[in-house]
Order: C-alpha cells, then sequence, then structure tokens
C-alpha cells in the first residue's frame, strides 16, 4: 500500500518555501504554522530517521488541522549532511482586513536534512510544479519473537559435539530459532574454540556462545545497543565479553 498526501504528518533542515498565493506570501499562514510543526517533528526523530522516505513520512504523520501535506522530493542522507525534503502544504487561511474571509493557501517548503542544525521552514516561491511523490506505508519495525532465546539456547545444547565446531551448523541452529522475526541480521565470529553469534532485530538483540559442551545465550546491556558502543557484535558473543544473566 502507499500513504498518499495527507492532512497528518537526522538532523535538520533548512526550508525553503514557495507561496501560489502571492497576496500573502509575505505574511504568515496557516501553512507557515504546518510547515513548523513539520519541523518540530523531524527534529524530534532526527536521531533515529535519515533516510529520504524516513523525513517524508514523517513529514506525512505530521499531526495538521484543516490542511493538507504532500512530498514533492525526498533524496539524499541526513547522515551525509545533504538529506533534501521538498513538500506542498495546502491550508485554509483567513484574509482580508475590514471583513475576514477562507482561502486556500498552498505553499512549499525545502528542508535541508542534516545531523545537526536548526529547523527553519523558508518558503519556496515559486512553488515547484511537480506530482506529490507517492511514499511506501512504514514498514512494521524489526523484532524477534520472545521464544527465540530459549529456542536458541536448545538448539544449540542439542548439536552432535562435532556441529558445535562447524559455523554453519551453529548458524543454522540460530536461524531455526527465531523463525518469525522482522528484519533479523544474522551475523557469526569465531575466538579461539569458541563460536559466537549475534541476531539484531531493530532493539532487540540475541547473542550466543557456544565452545565445546558450553552453550550460553543472551542479550547485552542496553547500553552496548546506543549508538557508538560495543553494538551487537558476534565477536563479543565469541569471547563472552558482555554479561551473560545465563
Amino acid at each position: 500500500m502507499l500513504l498518499a498526501p495527507a492532512a497528518t504528518g537526522l538532523a535538520v533542515l533548512v526550508l525553503t518555501g514557495c507561496a501560489l498565493d502571492s497576496p500573502t506570501a509575505t505574511r504568515t499562514t496557516a501553512a507557515d504554522s504546518h510547515a513548523e510543526a513539520v519541523s518540530r517533528r523531524i527534529q524530534r526523530w532526527q536521531l533515529d530517521s535519515h533516510l529520504p522516505m524516513d523525513f517524508a513520512r514523517l513529514a506525512l504523520e505530521t499531526q495538521i488541522s484543516g490542511g493538507r501535506i504532500e512530498i514533492l522530493e525526498a533524496r539524499g542522507d541526513a547522515w551525509n549532511d545533504d538529506g533534501v525534503l521538498l513538500v506542498r502544504i495546502t491550508a485554509e487561511d483567513i484574509t482580508g482586513h475590514y471583513e475576514a474571509k477562507t482561502a486556500t493557501v498552498t505553499r512549499c517548503y525545502r528542508y535541508a536534512v542534516t545531523k545537526h542544525g536548526d529547523a527553519k521552514p523558508d518558503l519556496v516561491d515559486p512553488c515547484p510544479d511537480l506530482p506529490a511523490m507517492a511514499i511506501p506505508e512504514r514498514p512494521p519495525p524489526p523484532m524477534l519473537p520472545s521464544p527465540s532465546w530459549d529456542r536458541a539456547k536448545a538448539a544449540l545444547a542439542a548439536l552432535a559435539p562435532e556441529q558445535r565446531t562447524n559455523m554453519a551448523a551453529v548458524r543454522k541452529a540460530v536461524e531455526g530459532a527465531i523463525t518469525g522475526s522482522r528484519g533479523a541480521n544474522v551475523r557469526t565470529a569465531t575466538d579461539g574454540s569458541a563460536l559466537g553469534v549475534a541476531v539484531r532485530a531493530g532493539d532487540d538483540c540475541l547473542l550466543a556462545r557456544v565452545d565445546g559442551d558450553r552453550v550460553n545465550v543472551w542479550s547485552p546491556p542496553p547500553s552496548y545497543l546506543e549508538p557508538g558502543e560495543a553494538g551487537c557484535d558476534p565477536a563479543l558473543a565469541a569471547r563472552g565479553d558482555t554479561p551473560d544473566p545465563h
């Protein structure tokens, strides 16, 4: 399924705006307020969302009232400081000095999405005559089923002695234990006679270590999974470097 242009919606942006309604181009409109709401949402999630479809979805998921947000362009990577997001916002605005009137105002805003900075929407004028992009729905978050840890330990313990020194056999046992997972990435490593396996799926991490008759399966502390930390690493599993609650 695709996300239709919605009235709802790593870093940060610089915007350029466009007004199709030139009489109101120099003053604040409801569209400008909606553009600021998009900016705040992207800033809030800038550490987790860095690819074009990430910040395009954030814009479409922004909760606004009485308006419509469309994505005209989404490219680059915020982590490389070259992310670009161009949105078109249509909203109802009140005009007139002596008699209030309602008018439909359409404006465009370009966000330069980077790792750091402030999101300051700037009008793009004139608004590019571009079709709205069809943005795919956000995929389900990666995850490991809760029985995966017990199943992995049981599968590894059931291996014959000669299989416990065979990385392909150890990996196959772990992969069979995580059936039903979403977005799981399996990696392996060795350290002397020990074989290590790491399975990462979103915020979930399963580590397994097989060394002769000894089988350990555990999860590292959440601090290990923070950016810049040790991570969900099969080499750590092979060495047994992370605290093992089992």
